[in-house]
């Protein structure tokens, strides 16, 4: 108690009221950073096993020449340099791009200091994984997911920005298919989001950097920006190992995790044994996507794929009425998912022998042959926001009208202002109080909005009732029914 009291005494009162009295209190707004706070930087900090002196075994990464090949939305392309066709153990990919050349499993740490001081309570963290479509060349320094890190740490949110194994190749003979190395990027990246949640809920446990920032453990939220935002709703939502199986299909006698190693892989500081799905409060998805089984293609019970999870975390999400890469609209042929076939296009793209972890003896990692078949459903946040609302679970949905795959220029999701620095705070500052409700267990009425299509949501904290918005559809009579 007299420690407590010393601590509270070298902060203003009104900026200790604030972390004393609860972060979640009903009273916050969260329009504006919290008064006289400033950013602290943690960078790079390993989550990988072998990063850290322990032995780590059946880890790879992998490079592809051909990676260096990124379609735009326009149907342009643009290269970048992603290294030879390579393996890697260890973490010792010499084509990332951090200070000593090597490493995916790395997070930057964002952290409030309110004079100058961190703030020695535990506070909620959000957890956050980038955009980038698994490509090499992309990585956690984009400007967007440090951006939004940024502004949750100005709000009294311990931030992480995540990075992750990336290398893919996409089937250049016919784009419109996925190829395996896509469908094993993923998976990888799967994998690594994992592994850094349990490492951050470790770290907690051991006071790791404690006098910078410390974590509460029941205050985790997640999220990412596309390819990131999958990769989280894959840590949230996929519970078991059957689901897995069912969204990672192979053909032959040996499934996607005896080929790849556990969806929770033992290549991290936190160990697989860390149940971390509990602690999961919530999700934020920016433009990202769900995987479903193919059973469920043009159909409406898809909520029941995840009704057997013991809990559901609520979502808030944002997505573009005009997404090609993640189809907004459930239930339409743009959301199926056809595997590249060695009938039509390249057999490179179907199977895949290379940067195994258990190669010898469970390989190759082949796919579905029959390039007509539908593989897989590519889910977006509308499929997860109406699963979520059957399943009696707190959603929102905020949807731009002309916006494809990420912000641009024209994405103002009713705001009326589209820059995208403005639209990202905008995406924290919902967030925010999407997430105070969950903290403080606000009951919503049956008729509170929760889809906002083209329109500004100005619901203020812990609000049950709010009613905003209008026709909730586009001009082009988009809806997500």
């Amino acid at each position: 108690m007299i420690k407590l009291f010393l601590l509270l005494i070298t902060l203003p009162f009104s900026l200790a009221s604030i972390y004393c009295q609860g972060f979640w209190d009903c009273s916050r707004t969260f329009e504006l950073p919290n008064a006289n706070t400033t950013i602290g930087h943690s960078y790079n900090k390993y989550y990988g096993k072998g990063n850290i002196g322990d032995p780590i075994t059946n880890f790879t990464d992998v490079t592809y020449q051909m990676d260096d090949v990124v379609f735009e939305d326009d149907g342009t392309t643009i290269k970048c340099e992603a290294g030879p066709d390579a393996c890697y153990n260890n973490d010792l990919n010499p084509y990332e791009p951090y200070f000593n050349g090597y490493g995916s499993l790395r997070y930057d740490v964002y952290y409030p200091l309110v004079n100058g001081s961190p703030v020695l309570y535990n506070l909620p963290a959000v957890i956050l994984f980038h955009a980038g479509g698994y490509a090499e060349c992309s990585n956690k320094n984009l400007p967007g997911i440090s951006k939004m890190c940024e502004e949750f740490a100005l709000r009294g949110f311990i931030a992480f920005n995540v990075e992750y194994r990336r290398g893919r190749m996409l089937d250049l003979d016919d784009p419109t298919y996925t190829s395996v190395q896509q469908e094993l990027a993923i998976y990888r990246a799967c994998q690594d989001v994992r592994g850094a949640i349990r490492t951050i809920l470790k770290r907690q446990d051991e006071h790791f950097e404690n006098s910078l920032y410390r974590v509460n453990k029941n205050q985790i939220f997640i999220g990412g920006m596309s390819a990131g935002g999958l990769a989280a709703m894959n840590a949230a939502y996929y519970t078991t190992d059957a689901m897995i199986a069912e969204t990672f299909p192979t053909i032959g006698i040996y499934s996607a995790q005896q080929i790849m190693g556990s969806i929770n892989a033992d290549y991290y500081y936190g160990e697989p044994s860390i149940e971390f799905q509990p602690n999961i409060k919530g999700v934020l998805s920016m433009w990202g996507a769900i995987s479903l089984p193919k059973r469920f293609n043009l159909v409406n019970n898809q909520s029941s794929f995840f009704a057997g999870n013991t809990y559901n975390p609520p979502m808030i999400a944002f997505a573009g009425a005009k997404d090609q890469v993640f189809p907004l609209k459930p239930s339409t042929l743009k959301q199926q998912v056809f595997f590249s076939s060695s009938l039509t296009t390249s057999p490179i793209y179907n199977s895949e022998s290379r940067c195994l972890p258990f190669n010898p003896p469970f390989s190759p990692y082949s796919l579905e042959n029959n390039a007509a078949s539908v593989d897989l459903v590519t889910g977006s946040t509308a499929n997860m926001y109406k699963i979520l609302k059957t399943l009696g679970v707190r959603t929102e949905l905020n949807v731009d009208c002309e916006m494809k795959h990420g912000l641009d220029n024209f994405s103002d999701f009713g705001t009326g202002n589209a820059d995208p620095d403005f639209i990202e705070t905008y995406m924290v500052k919902r967030s925010c109080i999407f997430f105070q409700d969950i903290i403080n267990n606000v009951i919503n009425s049956p008729s509170k909005t929760t889809l906002f299509i083209e329109c500004e949501n100005t619901r203020g904290p812990c609000d049950p009732n709010y009613t905003g918005c209008g026709s909730n559809s586009c001009p082009s009579n988009f809806t997500i029914d």
